[in-house]
């Protein structure tokens, strides 16, 4: 039962009363009449209150929430934003040329055989029909 139903509800009882004890006194006419309209009276200036009182909550809470929803942007914002360059991409074609000429050049060193006496070796290491020193 909510806070307005209570007070409805006394509000109701206190009529009642009001009308049987003046009902059993005899007693009749504007005096009762005015006994009931500020029991009336005062049963909406407290509904008044209470609904007054609740959109004053509503319109706080309301309030909190856009606060605490600024402040969290604020934090957001104040976070420096990660700028990432662009990353290059390897350049395969020339690090294939690289590596090839590296291996031809290698080859090339390699598979011609030497004509020239190397100057500490004697003379019976060169062999006659290959041309080569060992």
């Amino acid at each position: 039962m909510t806070e307005e139903e209570r007070n409805a509800r006394a509000a109701a009882e206190a009529r009642a009363t009001a009308r049987t004890a003046s009902g059993e006194a005899g007693v009749a006419g504007l005096s009762v009449e005015a006994l009931l309209n500020d029991f009336t009276t005062q049963e909406g200036r407290y509904r008044y209150g209470v609904r007054r009182n609740n959109e004053l909550v509503t319109d706080q809470l309301t309030a909190e929430m856009e606060g605490a929803r600024a402040q969290a942007q604020g934090r957001i914002n104040s976070i420096l934003s990660l700028n990432l360059e662009p990353v290059s991409r390897p350049k395969y074609l020339g690090a294939a040329l690289r590596i090839g000429g590296d291996a031809l050049g290698a080859y090339a060193k390699y598979s011609r055989p030497s004509t020239t006496r190397p100057t500490n070796a004697p003379t019976d290491y060169y062999k006659a029909g290959g041309g080569q020193y060992l």
